[in-house]
């Protein structure tokens, strides 16, 4: 996964896996906060922009596919570095 920090907004950009079937799970938040879901995208979704963001912290992100029997695969947190 690809972050870009815009200041107020963040944009993820990611591949997602040829095998996978299932939905697109963003989840994130502050640096040192437990993540929270933001959005579920359609499968085959490849890119999401978080809006609204104070431009001082440090937030992480992580984007999860639905697998088999609904388990979710996720990616390692990316973070800003404000």
């Amino acid at each position: 996964m690809v972050l870009r920090d815009n200041g107020a907004s963040v944009s993820l950009t990611w591949s997602y896996p040829s095998a996978a079937k299932g939905q697109v799970v963003i989840s994130g938040g502050r640096s040192g906060q437990p993540p929270g879901e933001f959005q579920r995208l359609s499968p085959g979704a490849g890119s999401y922009e978080v809006y609204n963001l104070n431009e001082q912290p440090d937030y992480c992100f992580t984007v999860a596919v639905q697998g088999a029997g609904g388990r979710l695969v996720s990616s390692a947190p990316v973070c800003t570095a404000r």
